[in-house]
């Protein structure tokens, strides 16, 4: 399967498609082989430096250290920052951590064992001091593995920076499945995620001209078939399925990588989530898991694709949806209620001037939809599942599939769905319901049931 991807790289009309990750091995026993698999990826001669945290360091760590050790390999052992009581967070302060300790230990280059965290701070260290990386897996959370992105809280801003991808992932399918259960449920939720991001995706393409290819299409689809029957065997934690989470989760990764954008995997399901974690952390919060944060975002962002759906060309006003529209000043004071307390108000107005429309702009793109319905619907909407199929694949797998199961309570969900399109300028069907004015109904609508669902059901 991966070799057809692993390395990579071709032209098609003018624009290059790659993807530089050169071996993935997902299977039993990894651990111990690292070193083995990591020759001809990581230089020859020189120290390396194996990037990691306490909890990692102990579930695959050592054995990873052992294995170089054994080969006659120097290695280091560097630990991210980590509070006392609290998780590891991927931010400005523990990219630099890990690259001064790279600058000055004149490593050649790194591992890094463990999920997320510790997988995106690596990244971006490596990335700027220009040396190749591997990564050991130590939990099916997410896709970003072998995305060529990582997702850093930067001047309080949840981002997704560009970077180069590891040259290796290694998943050793006893240590993944063996990772907490709410981990392996964040893997499935992130992946659910791929139905309305990919038609996010081709909406923005269609409605703010943004770059959509179809090369991805088969990574996407192979990844989609990968995931066939794996959620109600992921709490038996069923080390064959826990690998195919895996494979898929690496897939989705790659379809990122070679287009250069998280757009075939991230829309507004997304941008709940890191406003999420934005807020958490501004306010001294804890926060759930990025994709247990996603599950539950997209049976929102999919409700609301079924509303949109649902309307005909002349239930858009496109005099009415001009007239309420402010202009940015006047919506400067809006998000100034929203951010400015938390001390975001000023990255945030970075990405809204980016991407607000003037009336004329919103005008004009209104227009085209409305003459355009039919078509234009029919083209993002390929890719859809109904948000009732994935609430089922979530429960299957005893993922979270509520705000109330993430701890998030009503008022604070509400805010999530409403003020996230704000985060980033990325144009997303949450974009278009406003635009359309129906945003805060349909919020209401779709998140009253959604607080009283039971966290289990028969």
């Amino acid at each position: 399967m991966f070799e057809e991807y692993c390395g990579l790289d071709t032209v098609i009309d003018g624009r290059r498609y790659a993807i530089h990750t050169r071996r993935v091995e997902i299977g039993r026993d990894v651990c111990r082989r690292v070193e083995a698999l990591s020759r001809g990826l990581l230089p020859d001669e020189g120290l390396l430096l194996l990037v990691c945290d306490k909890n990692t360091w102990a579930v695959a760590g050592e054995a990873v250290s052992e294995s170089f050790l054994a080969a006659g390999r120097a290695i280091d052992k560097l630990r991210v920052i980590q509070p006392k009581g609290a998780a590891a967070v991927a931010d400005d302060e523990n990219v630099e951590h890990v690259r001064e300790a790279i600058r000055t230990g004149g490593y050649v280059g790194v591992i890094a064992v463990g999920s997320g965290t510790v997988n995106d701070v690596a990244k971006m260290a490596t990335f700027q001091c220009g040396i190749p990386y591997v990564v050991v897996a130590t939990a099916p959370s997410m896709n970003g593995y072998t995305s060529a992105i990582a997702a850093i809280l930067s001047d309080g801003l949840k981002t997704t920076q560009p970077c180069h991808v590891p040259l290796g992932v290694f998943c050793d399918t006893d240590v993944m499945a063996e990772a907490p259960y709410r981990m392996i449920a964040s893997g499935l939720g992130d992946l659910l995620s791929r139905p309305v991001s990919v038609a996010d995706w081709r909406l923005a393409a269609r409605m703010v001209g943004d770059f959509y290819s179809s090369f991805t299409e088969p990574m996407l689809e192979a990844s989609r078939v990968a995931l066939e029957g794996v959620a109600a065997r992921l709490p038996r934690r069923d080390r064959e399925a826990v690998g195919k989470l895996c494979e898929s989760l690496c897939l989705s990764g790659m379809a990122m990588a070679s287009v250069g954008t998280s757009s075939p995997a991230s829309g507004g399901e997304h941008l709940i989530s890191h406003y999420l974690d934005m807020m958490a952390i501004a306010e001294g919060r804890v926060h759930d898991l990025h994709g247990a944060q996603v599950g539950v975002g997209t049976l929102v962002t999919a409700a609301l694709w079924e509303r949109l759906r649902e309307l005909e060309p002349e239930d858009i006003d496109v005099d009415r949806c001009v007239a309420r529209h402010p202009p940015l000043d006047v919506y400067r004071r809006t998000l100034e209620q929203r951010f400015a307390e938390q001390g975001l108000l000023d990255v945030v107005m970075e990405q809204v001037e980016r991407a607000y429309p003037d009336r004329p702009t919103l005008r004009a793109r209104l227009s085209t939809l409305k003459e355009d319905w039919e078509t234009i619907l029919a083209e993002v909407s390929q890719s859809l599942r109904s948000s009732e199929s994935i609430y089922r694949e979530l429960m299957e797998a005893e993922a979270p599939r509520s705000f109330a199961d993430l701890g998030v309570d009503p008022a604070a969900a509400r805010r999530a769905v409403l003020h996230c399109k704000d985060i980033r300028a990325r144009y997303t069907v949450l974009d278009l319901v406003s635009e359309l004015g129906f945003l805060e109904e349909w919020t209401d609508d779709i998140l009253g049931p959604m607080s009283t669902l039971p966290a289990e059901e028969e």
